[in-house]
């Protein structure tokens, strides 16, 4: 079961990597073509209850998701300090990580001890 689960996610994260990268390319020939420049923002993200290593790997695939970047994780208050390339879409962007990647690694990593 663990398995399917890894597998979904992994598809998952990799959809995430495609259409944020298209996202992000547009946001950039946007802004070279004479487009206003999106304001890039810090946002704090509390994620959901799961072991070190689950909030490891989300921070990890967050990072590795273009246009976004995990810059601190405070496992005790179960907060994540992120950096968006658009901190308008910031709400968006949060929706998508609680929606595609924290069920599955909660699923995977369970509670933290």
């Amino acid at each position: 079961m663990k398995l399917v689960i890894a597998l979904r996610l992994l598809l998952i994260f990799a959809w995430a990597l495609v259409t944020s990268g298209i996202a992000t390319i547009r946001i950039i020939l946007s802004a070279s073509l004479g487009g206003d420049a999106p304001a890039a923002g810090f946002v704090r993200f509390y994620y959901a209850p799961m072991s070190d290593q689950g909030a490891t790997i989300l921070a990890a695939m967050i990072t590795l998701t273009p246009g976004t970047t995990a810059i601190d994780i405070d496992p005790d208050t179960r907060t994540m300090t992120l950096h968006l390339l658009d901190g308008a879409g910031a709400e968006g962007a949060i929706a998508d990580i609680r929606r595609s990647f924290e069920p599955p690694l909660v699923r995977l990593f369970g509670a933290r001890p």
